[in-house]
C-alpha cells in the first residue's frame, strides 16, 4: 500500500512565501501498511446500510483517520450528494416501515486510483475529520467541519493574525473520500509553542494554528474552551520539543490591498485632494490679513463647509 502526502520542493524550516505555493501529493513507498481499519463499535446514529471506519484509504492512497485534518479540494462535483440522499432516503424509509428496502438503484463508485496532482494550497480548504464510512456501491466518504482562514471571516480591517491561523466554524459536510489531497494538522496555542509532531511529520505550511471559533456567519470570535480542543500526543516517540517555547507572532492581515488595485489608487486620490484643501486653507490666512471686516473664524466655517 502506498501513502500520500508528500510536499516537493519546499523545506522544512523554509519562509512561508517558499513553501505555500504549491503542494505535490505523490505516492510515495512506506515500511509500514495502511489499509482500512473498521470502527469496532458502530455509531447508534447511522445511515442504513452503511459502515463506519477508524481510517479509510482513498483512490490517492491516502490513510485518512478519524479526527486529523486533512486538506480537501473547494470545487467538487453534485453526484456525491445524490448518492447521499438516497441514502437518507433509504434510512428514513426502513425506519418508517421497520424493513429493509435493500441498496436500491445506487450505481457502482468508480475505484480506479488517481494520478498524482499538484494544488496551490490556496485552492484547499482545512477539514476536520468527524467521520468516515462506506456506502453500498463501493462509495466511500468524509464527514466533518471546515476551519476557515483570515480572508474567510468579517472582522476588524485593523485586526491582526498568524500567518497560518484558523478558526474552528459550526460549517460540517459531507465529501466524497477522494475530496482529501493531502495531510495537514491543526493546533491549540499551547501545543504549538512547545514542538511539532513527527508521526507523521508535516512541512511547516501545512501547520495551523487554532485559537478562536467563529459562529455560522463568520463574525463573531471567541476562544475555544480547553475542553473542547482536540487532544495532540506530545510524547516524545511522535512529538519533537522545541529546546525554548516559541511565541506566537500575528503579524499578518488579509486586508492589505495590491497597489495597483483602483481602490487604492482612489485613497491615493483621496489624499491628494485632501492636502490640496490644506493648501487652500494656508492661503487663506494672507487673505484674512487683508479683510478688516471679516473674522477669520467665519473665513475658516464657510471654508470648512466647503470642504465637507
Amino acid at each position: 500500500m502506498l501513502q500520500s502526502g508528500a510536499i516537493v520542493g519546499t523545506d522544512l524550516f523554509a519562509t512561508h512565501e517558499e513553501h505555500s505555493k504549491e503542494t505535490f501529493f505523490k505516492p510515495k513507498p512506506s515500511f509500514f501498511q495502511f489499509g482500512d481499519v473498521i470502527l469496532t463499535k458502530q455509531p447508534s446514529i447511522r445511515l442504513r446500510g452503511c459502515t463506519y471506519y477508524k481510517a479509510l484509504v482513498n483512490n490517492r492512497s491516502i490513510q485518512v483517520r478519524l479526527n486529523e485534518t486533512v486538506h480537501v479540494q473547494k470545487a467538487i462535483g453534485d453526484d456525491h450528494k445524490k448518492i447521499l440522499k438516497k441514502l437518507m432516503d433509504m434510512s428514513e424509509n426502513a425506519e418508517k416501515s421497520g424493513k429493509d428496502d435493500g441498496v436500491g438503484d445506487i450505481p457502482r463508485a468508480n475505484c480506479e486510483k488517481l494520478p498524482p496532482e499538484t494544488f496551490d494550497r490556496k485552492n484547499l480548504r482545512v477539514f476536520r475529520v468527524e467521520r468516515l464510512f462506506t456506502a453500498p456501491g463501493g462509495h466511500r466518504f468524509v464527514l466533518g467541519f471546515y476551519y476557515a482562514r483570515p480572508h474567510e471571516t468579517f472582522c476588524d480591517s485593523q485586526r491582526i493574525f498568524h500567518r497560518n491561523e484558523v478558526f474552528s466554524t459550526p460549517l460540517y459536510d459531507t465529501l466524497p473520500l477522494d475530496a482529501v489531497v493531502g495531510r495537514c494538522t491543526v493546533l491549540d496555542p499551547s501545543t504549538w509553542c512547545i514542538g511539532r509532531p513527527t508521526v507523521p511529520e508535516f512541512k511547516e505550511a501545512d501547520i495551523y494554528l487554532c485559537e478562536y471559533q467563529i459562529d455560522r456567519n463568520q463574525r463573531s470570535f471567541e476562544k475555544i474552551p480547553t475542553k473542547n480542543r482536540y487532544p495532540i500526543n506530545t510524547q516524545p516517540y511522535v512529538f519533537r520539543k522545541f529546546e525554548k517555547p516559541i511565541t506566537i507572532k500575528r503579524d499578518f492581515t488579509p486586508f492589505v490591498v495590491d497597489p495597483t488595485n483602483s481602490s487604492l489608487k482612489s485613497s491615493h486620490k483621496v489624499d491628494k485632494d485632501s492636502s490640496h484643501g490644506v493648501d487652500k486653507i494656508e492661503n487663506l490666512d494672507t487673505i484674512v490679513r487683508k479683510l478688516g471686516n471679516t473674522t477669520r473664524r467665519e473665513i475658516r466655517g464657510k471654508d470648512s463647509k466647503m470642504f465637507s
